[in-house]
């Protein structure tokens, strides 16, 4: 993170009342903005970019029941190419647009590991 990026005025951490933290960049808005880490108080985090307070850019999306969405991001919304795990091990690997799925993509199912 570095202050001398276009739109990033600010960086640091900030502890919300709700419990949420935020560490990461500020635009002058004092709106997140460039790259950060965002931890909610239901445990859901989020790593990666953000701009004008959403997430945008490359991120890892990891709710608190456990699965996780890795890919681009678009105002807040899975929007391009990601991987979707889902808590119960499954995955889906392709497009994605306004956070659903989109086209073709690849779903796969985890291999049962036999000891």
């Amino acid at each position: 993170m570095n202050v001398g990026v276009p739109g990033i005025a600010a960086q640091g951490g900030h502890r919300y009342g709700n419990g949420a933290i935020y560490i990461g960049s500020w635009n002058r808005d004092g709106t997140w903005h460039g790259e950060g880490n965002l931890q909610l108080p239901s445990g859901t985090r989020y790593q990666g970019g953000f701009e004008d307070g959403l997430f945008n850019g490359l991120g890892v999306l990891t709710f608190s029941d456990g699965a996780r969405y890795e890919g681009d991001f678009s105002q807040g919304w899975f929007h391009g190419y990601g991987i979707f795990w889902r808590a119960d091990g499954t995955r889906h690997e392709g497009e994605f647009r306004g956070g659903k799925i989109y086209g073709y993509g690849m779903p796969v199912e985890e291999a049962e590991i036999v000891p």
